[in-house]
């Protein structure tokens, strides 16, 4: 979270929070910053503060993921689910730890009697291992290994690990551990009534879309808007992708992806047009 007395940025994971932080602290000298903070009910509450975030189609999202686990292994925290025996973390706020414990577990078993977790990660520039990375993310068998409270709130079966992350940063009520949204209708509906965010940015041509927000917004009207280096580039790139695992993505995650379309004239289609039939 980078917060400033005019804006607030949420900076929800691989959506290009280091560069968009880093231009923020060229442009601010007075600020508070925590990368990756959801805002607290205050400032979510304080009209006088504009909030938004930086969204990129979840296609893309993925990919990066799966990189940036593939280049930086432990500070992925979907990696550390995959290779580590952990027992007693990433429960959220689950009621019986006693069950989440046991049903974590046996799946990580499963899933490592099954695959190979650390050569999931071994080469980013190979696309079958991100297919098969990916099946594993989106499925049901592995989905309380994947992100716990994800499963235990039963979103997993109507959205994946995109939509949650999406949930979590951008909206009020994030906390989906105790079943409150159970069907593709009550899921669209919360989406309706409780992102609290302002505005998104799309990652895609990045620097004039956060050009066309200040000048909307009139901040920083004096200054010029820096452009920096960016880092990670590759993990942009989406040609890992086929058919099947195009469509995967987008079943799991239509209600976000129709969500912003209607709400926000926001079409994240345009970068995979190629595999719509």
């Amino acid at each position: 979270m980078f917060l400033t007395k005019q804006y607030c940025y949420v900076d929800k994971n691989k959506t290009g929070t280091v560069y968009v932080n880093n231009l923020l602290k060229n442009l601010n000298k007075d600020f508070y910053y925590k990368h990756h903070q959801i805002p607290c009910k205050e400032v979510i509450d304080n009209k006088n503060i504009i909030k938004f975030g930086t969204i990129r189609c979840p296609w893309s999202w993925y990919v990066s993921l799966w990189s940036f686990g593939c280049l930086r292994k432990r500070s992925s925290g979907v990696y550390n689910n995959f290779t580590k025996f952990r027992p007693f973390v990433s429960y959220g706020g689950a009621n019986n730890k006693f069950f989440a414990i046991f049903k974590k577990q046996i799946t990580y078993i499963n899933l490592n009697l099954k695959y190979d977790t650390e050569d999931l990660y071994s080469d980013n520039s190979n696309p079958n291992l991100f297919r098969k990375w990916l099946k594993i993310v989106l499925s049901d068998e592995f989905a309380p290994i994947v992100d716990y409270p994800l499963y235990h709130s039963n979103l997993y079966k109507h959205c994946g690990l995109y939509t949650r992350r999406m949930i979590k940063f951008y909206f009020i009520n994030h906390d989906i551990n105790r079943a409150r949204i159970d069907s593709h209708s009550g899921l669209s509906k919360f989406l309706e009534d409780n992102c609290y965010v302002n505005d998104f940015i799309v990652l895609e041509h990045l620097d004039s879309n956060l050009k066309h927000f200040f000048e909307k917004y009139k901040f920083h009207p004096e200054q010029p808007i820096p452009i920096l280096k960016r880092a990670n580039v590759s993990s942009k790139n989406i040609s890992h992708y086929n058919q099947e695992t195009f469509e995967l993505v987008l079943e799991k995650e239509k209600i976000m992806l129709d969500y912003l379309l209607k709400n926000w004239k926001i079409n994240l289609f345009h970068s995979m047009s190629r595999f719509k039939k």
